[in-house]
């Protein structure tokens, strides 16, 4: 007797087809997921490469600001001008292995101080920088008012009562500037003003004039401009012509380091220093800012050409 034969349902093979199917289906959002797992791996790499470049460029610049005050101190000490290619416009460039750091160093009396200046040399550069006179004046005395320990309300000024009045949260300091960004708190200034002001005053000389012997030419150029109305390109020995009693001598003092560490792969930070020396002709200084700032990648080229740091 034959076995009996079995019978394959009729909808058998339909079965089969959904479940490879389904079975397809899973394999794909798991491909999906994988995917979506190696880019995230990948992105996270590429961070974490990033950070790597940004700390190796701040252990760069933070060498270069180091450099610096070494090199001002053993100029100093031995009463030696600082070296020229350092306080140029292109600065001090030098090499650690692959990778490079800019050095610049500028002596801050070059700068207009907004604890010292008097209104004759604010309203220069305000009127220099394109103001009118009358609101160079009243930003010029709203400075002075913010500024100085009492109360009493220069001409064109602004004081306590004026604040108040204006419905400002803030009051007159009535004490120096700690940094520059707290022009923010005096009346008739804005972030756009301030961004223009930025390159050409500074808190930390003391210096009441400038010296315009390291003052940048577009510094002395607005300054000329905010007194006579007129900035002409200045000839090889011409003089500007400034503010009467502005120009003194610097004391060489307080300098503006600039130290910028570039990566060999294009990676790099920055860092600006204030350093104050002290009154002796020794060693002894003290930092007043130390920040990173902001800088732009950088082709790799002009690292390879540069002289050893050492």
């Amino acid at each position: 007797m034959e076995p009996p034969v079995r019978q394959t349902a009729p909808n058998s093979a339909v079965e089969d087809g959904f479940i490879l199917v389904a079975l397809i289906g899973v394999l794909l959002i798991v491909a999906v997921v994988a995917q979506g797992y190696v880019l995230a791996i990948r992105s996270h790499v590429r961070s974490v490469n990033a950070e790597v470049e940004r700390a190796r460029g701040l252990a760069l610049a933070d060498s270069g600001v180091n450099l610096a005050i070494q090199h001002v101190l053993e100029k100093r000490s031995a009463r030696a001008p600082l070296r020229g290619d350092l306080v140029a416009a292109g600065g001090w460039e030098c090499r650690v292995g692959d990778d490079g750091i800019d050095i610049v160093i500028a002596d801050d009396a070059g700068r207009i101080d907004l604890n010292t200046a008097d209104d004759a040399l604010l309203i220069s550069l305000l009127t220099g920088m394109g103001l009118d006179r009358d609101r160079s004046a009243r930003l010029a005395a709203a400075i002075i008012d913010f500024r100085d320990a009492d109360d009493l309300r220069h001409p064109e000024g602004a004081e306590t009562d004026d604040y108040r009045t204006s419905g400002r949260s803030n009051l007159p300091k009535n004490a120096p500037f700690d940094v520059i960004e707290e022009l923010v708190d005096v009346m008739g200034f804005d972030a756009t003003l301030i961004a223009l002001l930025s390159p050409f005053v500074t808190v930390y000389s003391g210096h009441a004039g400038i010296d315009a012997s390291v003052a940048t030419e577009d510094l002395l150029a607005l300054l000329e401009r905010g007194t006579t109305g007129s900035s002409a390109p200045s000839l090889a020995g011409q003089r500007r012509r400034l503010p009467a009693g502005v120009v003194s001598p610097s004391p060489r003092r307080t300098y503006r380091i600039m130290a910028t560490g570039r990566t060999a792969t294009g990676g790099g930070a920055a860092i600006e220093a204030i350093i104050k020396l002290g009154t002796s002709r020794g060693n002894d200084f003290s930092i007043r800012r130390w920040q990173q700032i902001p800088i732009e990648r950088e082709s790799l080229a002009p690292l390879l050409t540069r002289p050893s740091c050492g």
